[in-house]
C-alpha cells in the first residue's frame, strides 16, 4: 500500500488520502508494488536532485520508490489554491496527471528496466492514467466544471466562460480519445 503523505504549511482543504486513492484506484495495483509513498511538500530538499520548478519527481532509495509533489509549483503554475479548495473533482483530474508521470518514471524504472525514451515513456503512462481517470469520474469533473461555470458570485462572466470552454474541451477529448485508449491500455 502506498502511503500518502502531506507537509505543507499552507491552508489547502483538499483532502490528499481520499483523492490520491481515488488516481491510484485506476493504476494496475502490480505497478505500484515497491512505490513506498507519495509526499505532498512545500519545496523539495536539493540533496534528492529534483528539479527545484518541477511539479513532481520520482527518485528511489535502496529498493522502493517515492515520488514528491511540490505544492508551490503546482499552485502557482498549475493547479490554483481555489480548485483545491473548492473544485476539488478539477484538481484532482489534474492532479491525475502529475501522479501518472511519475508513476511512470516507476514503472519504467522497476518493471521495464529503462525504457530509452524516459520522458516520452512517463507523459503516454500520464496521458492514460488521465484518461481512465476522467472515464472513472466524468459526471463529478464535469459538474466541477459546471458549477464554476455558473457561479456568478466567485467568478467574473470571463471566468466562468472559461469553465464553459474547459468542460467542453474535456468532453471532445474524452471523446476523441476513446478508441485510443483502453483500461488495460497502460504502456
Amino acid at each position: 500500500m502506498v502511503k500518502i503523505q502531506v507537509y505543507t504549511k499552507q491552508d489547502i482543504k483538499f483532502d490528499f488520502n481520499k483523492h490520491v486513492d481515488l488516481i491510484l484506484s485506476v493504476v494496475p495495483q502490480n505497478h505500484l508494488i515497491l512505490l513506498d509513498k507519495i509526499s505532498f511538500v512545500d519545496s523539495y530538499d536539493k540533496k534528492i536532485g529534483c528539479d527545484q520548478d518541477g511539479f513532481g519527481c520520482y527518485y528511489f532509495e535502496k529498493k522502493s520508490g517515492t515520488i514528491l509533489i511540490n505544492l508551490s509549483n503546482l499552485i502557482k503554475h498549475r493547479i490554483p489554491l481555489y480548485l483545491l479548495n473548492y473544485y476539488v473533482e478539477i484538481a484532482s483530474l489534474y492532479l491525475s496527471e502529475i501522479i501518472g508521470h511519475e508513476i511512470g518514471h516507476h514503472v519504467d524504472r522497476f518493471w521495464k528496466h529503462g525504457t530509452k525514451d524516459k520522458e516520452r515513456y512517463a507523459q503516454k503512462y500520464a496521458e492514460v492514467c488521465y484518461y481512465n481517470y476522467f472515464k472513472k469520474r466524468k459526471k463529478t469533473i464535469l459538474l466541477s466544471y459546471f458549477l464554476g461555470e455558473i457561479n456568478i458570485l466567485d467568478f467574473s462572466k470571463k471566468d466562468r466562460l472559461l469553465f464553459k470552454e474547459r468542460r467542453k474541451e474535456h468532453s471532445q477529448w474524452f471523446h476523441d480519445n476513446e478508441s485510443k485508449f483502453d483500461l488495460s491500455g497502460y504502456p
